[in-house]
């Protein structure tokens, strides 16, 4: 197939550069199979590889990027036309301090175990869950926006330099999901999906990950760094197991 179609876009005087990419992305559709790839449920991507885990969530994390770049990109033009907004580096720079002091104080709280914490307690006020929230939402939109304005409005000598720009723009846009991980997780806005088996002595076995394709790793929590107890177990002896799908707290 992929040699027919070079021929095709060879007939029609395509660039070379063309059909190479073009060769390249029907043989990874075809190695990958990406449709059974993305269109996989909980269950069937815990039994993936790590190297299929690590391709979905590089296609994720460039589905995010383009999606984001895209809209900051749209509402800076906005906010430029609109309200004649340029890029400010005092502006800038306290969003950002803003932006890694709600992330810190998000990942001490969450890690925070005793009840008579203030931090523990703070995460059952719903002010402050709220106001956390704000404060993240008002600052990361300012930090984008902010930056969005420094990288699109910018002059370059060059074209190679703009497109450096916007790979820089499409990189820290790609990492919002992550970097909010622990915000999300403060104002318990986060879940996960869990699969399990269970033994004959009714103890439940998480499903934590590959090992290769013939083992798996199971643990007895679905977080391996609090896993007490871990075992293997084949791929296919899985297969003959009632498998428990279940939504817990993040």
């Amino acid at each position: 197939m992929e040699k027919n179609l070079s021929e095709l876009l060879s007939y029609f005087e395509a660039p070379s550069y063309v059909i190479s990419l073009v060769g390249i992305a029907l043989y990874l559709i075809r190695i990958l199979n990406p449709i059974t790839l993305f269109s996989s449920n909980v269950v069937e991507k815990k039994l993936f590889s790590k190297e299929r885990l690590f391709f979905v969530a590089v296609c994720k994390y460039f589905a995010y990027g383009l999606y984001f770049g895209i809209l900051f990109m749209c509402i800076s033009i906005s906010f430029n036309n609109s309200f004649g907004w340029t890029y400010n580096e005092v502006r800038n720079g306290v969003s950002l301090i803003f932006i890694a002091l709600i992330i810190m104080f998000s990942l001490i709280a969450n890690e925070t175990q005793n009840t008579e914490n203030v931090l523990f307690k703070a995460r059952s006020n719903k002010i402050i869950k709220l106001l956390v929230f704000l404060l993240y939402l008002i600052a990361s939109f300012t930090f984008y926006i902010n930056s969005t304005l420094l990288i699109f409005f910018s002059e370059y000598e060059t074209s190679r330099g703009q497109i450096f720009a916007l790979l820089i723009l499409f990189l820290i846009c790609a990492a919002i999901p992550f970097i909010s991980r622990p915000v999300i997780k403060f104002i318990n806005g986060s879940t996960k999906k869990v699969v399990y088996i269970t033994d004959e002595n009714n103890n439940d076995w998480f499903i934590l990950h590959p090992i290769n394709k013939e083992i798996v790793l199971l643990g007895d929590n679905s977080d391996p760094k609090r896993c007490e107890k871990t075992m293997f177990k084949k791929i296919e002896d899985i297969y003959n197991e009632p498998i428990t799908l279940k939504i817990e707290d993040n």
